[in-house]
């Protein structure tokens, strides 16, 4: 089973059926306070940062059974430039695996962002 995540819907992907359940209320996102240094060399701090995507898998063959969680993390100028549609900065996959899923979407998402965290040490919750 594939477990894919976008900004409005939970979707259970079993075989070729994509299904919508329940739409996403509450967004998280965070503010980068660290300095990013962009392609042409100007510096900026306060970017955000948000999960566009992430997918779950169930690895059946580990034992005991692996849910191995995939992210795609984007970094945007600021919040108002990524609902703008404004380009995005940077992008980045950030993986890992759990044993057991949270019980909740809120539970879900509080573990990628302490996961996105690791990656982001200067960052902070930002509630939408």
């Amino acid at each position: 089973m594939v477990v894919l995540i976008s900004h409005k819907y939970v979707c259970f992907h079993s075989q070729s059926n994509l299904k919508k359940i329940m739409p996403i209320i509450k967004y998280m996102g965070l503010n980068n306070l660290a300095t990013t240094t962009l392609e042409n060399g100007l510096e900026i701090s306060n970017t955000y940062i948000s999960v566009e995507r992430l997918k779950i898998e169930k690895d059946v063959m580990a034992q005991p059974t692996k849910y191995r969680i995939y992210n795609r993390v984007m970094e945007h100028v600021s919040r108002d430039k990524k609902y703008e549609s404004k380009p995005k900065i940077s992008s980045v996959s950030i993986n890992f695996d759990l044993e057991e899923l949270p019980s909740t979407i809120e539970e879900l998402y509080t573990k990628v962002y302490s996961e996105v965290k690791l990656f982001y040490p200067d960052a902070i919750d930002v509630i939408e």
